[in-house]
């Protein structure tokens, strides 16, 4: 049996992605930029609770700010010492969250900035358009975490172009993948763990992180071995199917 995830990225566009029925997908989330004449900013999309688990343990922060965009709660969270913050709207069944360096930005600022986009949620991704003709997407991706096995990050074509590379590579079930050169920083020994993979089907590359296996968790969790890492980086099939 396999898992087959219908994803929506912030453009709209539908990435298929199929992988192994075991072990489940922990969290999917997806990152886009747009520019423009005067715009060059960063957003995430994550299930409910997001910038929760962002404030607690990437940036820690707290609520210091609500108000309503559009319909919808916009939450500001400023660091402990009163610089950087997280910005987070509201929806059923997603968020979407952006990044402030530095000082945290005025609540107008933070109203403009979202206005500028339309935002539509769905159970299977939340679509952010730009209202504006000069403002355009530079680039986006999806990123899925399986737990025991690792991380999935699917960039549009767009971005991707360069990611694959102009030789052959060892053969999958539904294309090839490479092992990149060098290893993970941080990550001792010859493991399959302590490397990145490029895995390229007919219409999609992903890069493939696998779990950091010497990391201590509590409670420890499940030993898995290379040949199971690779197994299941053998059976994966990310597919943009528009």
């Amino acid at each position: 049996m396999a898992q087959e995830l219908q994803l929506l990225a912030p453009s709209g566009n539908l990435l298929s992605l199929g992988l192994p029925d075991d072990p489940g997908v922990s969290s999917v989330s997806a990152t886009v930029r747009f520019v423009g004449r005067e715009l060059s900013h960063g957003f995430q999309v994550g299930a409910p609770g997001f910038q929760e688990v962002a404030n607690q343990s990437l940036m820690p922060a707290r609520v210091t700010d609500r108000f309503v965009v559009d319909g919808r709660e916009v939450r500001l969270a400023v660091g402990e010492e009163g610089v950087n913050a997280s910005v987070a709207m509201i929806d059923e069944f997603h968020e979407l969250m952006t990044i402030y360096g530095g000082p945290p930005p005025e609540r107008e600022d933070v109203v403009r900035l979202l206005e500028m986009f339309d935002v539509a949620d769905r159970p299977e991704g939340m679509v952010v358009t730009p209202r504006y003709g000069d403002v355009a997407l530079s680039a986006e991706g999806i990123s899925t975490y399986v737990d025991g096995r690792g991380t999935i990050t699917v960039p549009n074509n767009e971005n991707a172009h360069d990611m694959r590379p102009d030789y052959k590579g060892t053969p999958t079930r539904y294309g090839e993948v490479w092992r990149r050169e060098g290893q993970l920083p941080d990550r001792p020994g010859d493991g399959a763990d302590t490397y990145m993979y490029i895995l390229g089907t007919t219409t999609a590359v992903a890069e493939v992180v696998f779990l950091d296996r010497g990391r201590f968790e509590e409670p420890p969790r499940p030993q898995v071995s290379d040949e199971e890492l690779l197994d299941w980086l053998y059976e994966l099939n990310p597919r943009w199917e528009r």
